[in-house]
């Protein structure tokens, strides 16, 4: 058999050198190659770096296949290099050579922009495994690469949207380069998808919680126990930075359940005041014993949701059994009743209710609000009456003025228009109100009478607000829904009183007198 591949390559070592003939039959040097293959030494070599040597004249990934077979790796890779095929290449360096360093290089100098992001989401895996550093810096060039061109094409921001995602995939069983890729995106891209923030915060909360853990396990080692609580603290410390840091740029619900999942209490308190979550941040509150926190929200939201000063006023009444908490308590709520005496819609008895529930609550706490909010009443009861009083006087005044006008002749004494402040000249025309006008200064009326230039608009005014106010007691469903939102519900059924909306229910007020009330 050798004598037979000998006598073969002695021949074609001749046809070698007439490049014509091997051009007319390339069949001749794929068999001369295997020749080659079967014999070993460097005549393989010297036959695939000859300059008269064609990728043309043999099936090359063939060759290279016969080469591999052989173990003739080297001469695999030159015949991958002659042929230009950098797959080849690559998969020979990387799975048959190991050589990893010489694959990165061929990825990161001798090919496209394109072509790097294919190779490396192919080897990538392989390259980070054992090219960790050197590996990473490469694809995170890429990925820098790819924010410039996405800034730049306006056009086709979702191609390279995907192409960074296919990047981060490589990472996916490294979390330490997964993370680091993830927070050079965060704070290379401003236009970074959402995900990556999702993706980012879930690590460091997982750090966060290896490190809870890692602390409660080692317990009993006093010096290993103050290492990772440091540890703890500076991995919240972390998270929370990156929350506040970048607050516009996450889906703010999606964390806050993240972070109730991982039982973040300072993270959760974060998001519920971003979010304006104010049962939620109650619920933290009370849970912590924060007191100043409970008072303070009561202080900022309580204006619209007065229902928190309640729970905040029960909370504190429950705590007064706890003699440690029993002084802060009682002072907290001091506090909650002082502004109570501000809020009038919340009743006196509901407070009472409230506080007779605890038997440790002393009465010199409830006695200065209870006082506070008697007096409050009680002027308020006076400046009522000092009202009430004033708007009959007026409307004795007016029931006099209208009864004078029916019964009793007028007198026009004036000496002067009231319109050009001229002598009076006939012919003129007074009018009930008081004022007189020359014929001439008062416009002509479509109507039959004519109406006071100065009293008129005023007139017109008033009896088109009474013509509303009538229109308005006809729509029940605007009293029911004022009456559901209101706070003050007896206030709106007083104003609807008085509009005449209840006439009609009445036996001894007549139809035709609603509105007048």
């Amino acid at each position: 058999m050798k004598h037979l591949v000998d006598n073969h390559v002695r021949f074609f070592g001749r046809v070698e050198e007439k490049e014509e003939l091997l051009e007319e039959h390339k069949y001749y040097t794929a068999l001369l190659l295997n020749c080659y293959v079967k014999q070993g030494g460097d005549n393989l070599k010297n036959l695939i770096i000859s300059t008269s040597f064609d990728k043309s004249m043999l099936d090359t990934d063939t060759a290279i296949e016969v080469c591999k077979d052989s173990k003739k790796l080297e001469c695999a890779l030159l015949l991958a290099e002659k042929a230009g095929n950098v797959d080849q290449q690559l998969r020979i360096l990387i799975e048959d050579e190991k050589n990893f360093k010489k694959a990165l290089d061929i990825i990161e100098n001798n090919m496209s922009f394109e072509n790097k992001i294919t190779y490396l989401r192919r080897f990538g895996p392989q390259l980070i495994k054992e090219l960790s550093e050197r590996a990473y810096l490469a694809i995170e060039r890429v990925g820098d690469e790819l924010i410039k061109k996405r800034s730049s094409d306006t056009n086709k921001p979702s191609k390279y949207d995907q192409q960074l995602r296919s990047l981060k995939e490589i990472f996916v069983d490294n979390k330490e380069l997964n993370k680091k890729f993830l927070d050079f995106q965060v704070n290379k891209d401003p236009k970074c998808e959402k995900e990556v923030f999702h993706g980012l915060i879930e690590w460091h909360l997982q750090d966060y919680f290896n490190a809870q853990k890692n602390q409660e396990e080692k317990k009993v080692n006093a010096e290993a126990k103050y290492e990772n609580n440091s540890t703890v603290e500076k991995k919240k410390k972390e998270l929370i930075t990156l929350l506040d840091k970048h607050k516009d740029k996450y889906d703010k619900r999606h964390v806050l359940m993240l972070l109730e999942m991982y039982q973040v209490s300072e993270g959760v308190r974060i998001l519920c005041e971003m979010l304006e979550l104010k049962q939620e941040l109650m619920t933290y509150y009370m849970q912590n014993k924060e007191y100043d926190n409970i008072i303070k929200l009561c202080e900022k939201y309580g204006d619209r949701e007065q229902n928190l000063w309640i729970q905040a006023l029960t909370y504190f009444v429950s705590k007064l059994s706890d003699e440690k908490e029993k002084n802060n308590v009682q002072k907290c709520i001091k506090v909650v009743l002082g502004c109570l005496e501000k809020i009038p819609s919340i009743s006196p008895l509901l407070i009472l209710e409230i506080a007779s529930k605890s038997k440790a609550l002393r009465c010199s706490v409830l006695k200065e609000y209870m006082a506070n909010n008697l007096k409050r009443l009680q002027d308020k009861i006076v400046k009522n009456r000092q009202t009430v009083t004033q708007l009959n006087e007026d409307i004795d005044k007016l029931r006099q003025n209208i009864k004078t006008l029916k019964t009793t002749a007028q007198l026009f004494q004036l000496k002067e228009c009231a319109e050009c402040k001229k002598k009076l000249e006939l012919p003129v025309l007074h009018f009930m109100c008081g004022h007189t006008f020359h014929d001439y200064c008062v416009p002509p009326s479509e109507n039959a009478s004519r109406e006071c230039p100065k009293c008129s608009t005023q007139a017109e005014q008033i009896l088109e607000k009474k013509s509303q106010l009538l229109e308005q007691i006809k729509n029940h469903e605007q009293f029911f829904k004022e009456l559901k939102e209101s706070d003050m519900k007896f206030d709106v059924v007083a104003r609807y009183f008085g509009r005449g909306l209840f006439a009609g229910l009445h036996p001894n007020v007549p139809e035709d007198s609603k509105g007048d009330e």
